[in-house]
């Protein structure tokens, strides 16, 4: 059971991240002010190296687009642009509808995953003073698991910024010493649209499987998001604030988010606020804090994230149950096409059963 000194540790890492992420932003932002000169004779592949640490594609866009427009940018960096106003439908011609972008792909995943069943982290509880343990078959088992992931993509412009973009993604992994496998499925469809001046609203539905021999999984999700993007000094940044509703089973839930996203010279930046109602027979809220920092090293992307996240109160049995979850998240991206993330979390309950630790890493062919 978490102390008093651990809680109040979870809420002082939250408010380390909130401020370091912010402190990053703007140290960022001044460093690039005070070198605006240094910055007008850099290299011209400079903003492009710098972009492909962005995740946002409209920040990388807005980007690319401000750095050209003040002559900090290479044809390289116009060749990158006009193929990401492409897919976003800018440079659509006539009217009715028309294909911007059809893309698919399998690749080949290698994975540890520490839950690979679905099964619960610990096999004794203990309540009022009573011993339970937990039948064999029913405890969490994990291992090296190799497997194949498909993802499919497909935009259809309905005008000059607007467009509707389908994803599908179904990835399957598989452990041959537990011998077993996982399966997850995700599709989305979204309406995107610019409304003026670098101002974006969309609305989107999200539904997702994750099939396990223990417990299966199923999430929609619906949800809309405005986005703004702005520059000071010479980096650029995207707000964004999001509303939605989730379902899981017969279990409805509301959710906001507030996002803010960063890009300065050779360093991005992400931000998130995360606030959820209870689930039924629960208090308060729950709520998780995200912030991640990418940077180039040699030519190669890195990343390090850290996530603090509080669960709103419910009951176990009699007793009060809040966990306080902490997570430590890294990647690196070996070449082009082939990335390994690593992360490590670890989640503090009041009831001490649903305490657990877990590292888990990743090999794949996509930068997320």
């Amino acid at each position: 059971m978490p102390s008093k000194q651990a809680r109040q540790a979870f809420r002082a890492i939250a408010l380390m991240l909130l401020a370091g992420a912010g402190g990053v932003i703007l140290s960022g932002s001044a460093a690039s002010a005070q070198t605006a000169p240094e910055a007008a004779t850099a290299s011209p592949d400079q903003l492009r190296d710098t972009a492909q640490l962005v995740v946002s594609e409209r920040l990388r866009t807005f980007a690319l687009a401000r750095g050209l427009a003040q002559g900090n940018a290479g044809i390289g960096t116009a060749r990158d642009l006009r193929a990401l106003l492409q897919a976003q439908g800018y440079y659509m011609e006539g009217t009715g509808l028309q294909l911007l972008e059809f893309e698919q792909g399998v690749y080949p995943n290698l994975a540890y995953v520490p839950n690979m069943n679905g099964g619960l982290e610990n096999d004794t509880l203990i309540l009022q003073g009573l011993v339970f343990r937990l039948r064999s078959d029913l405890v969490a088992r994990g291992g090296a698991a190799f497997g194949l992931s498909y993802d499919g993509r497909v935009r259809v412009g309905l005008s000059q910024g607007h467009y509707v973009e389908a994803e599908a993604q179904l990835g399957v992994l598989h452990a041959p010493e537990p011998n077993l496998t996982r399966t997850v499925g995700q599709i989305s469809v979204c309406s995107r649209n610019e409304l003026v001046n670098w101002n974006f609203l969309d609305l989107c539905y999200n539904h997702v499987e994750v099939r396990r021999d223990l417990s299966d999984q199923t999430q929609d999700d619906l949800e809309m998001r405005y986005s703004h993007l702005f520059e000071i000094g010479e980096s650029r940044h995207e707000v964004g604030f999001a509303v939605g509703r989730s379902k899981y089973k017969d279990l409805y839930q509301t959710h906001g988010t507030v996002s803010f996203d960063s890009v300065g010279r050779r360093i991005a930046t992400r931000l998130s606020l995360d606030l959820s109602e209870p689930l039924q027979d629960s208090t308060g809220n729950d709520l998780s804090v995200r912030g991640e920092v990418r940077w180039l090293a040699a030519g190669h992307v890195v990343g390090l994230g850290l996530e603090a996240s509080q669960s709103a109160q419910s009951t176990f049995f009699g007793e009060r149950r809040q966990d306080y979850g902490l997570g430590v998240t890294a990647l690196y991206q070996i070449k082009d096409n082939l990335v390994l993330s690593v992360g490590v979390s670890q989640t503090d309950s009041t009831v001490d059963f649903f305490d657990s630790n877990s590292v888990q890493f990743n090999i794949s062919t996509k930068l997320n």
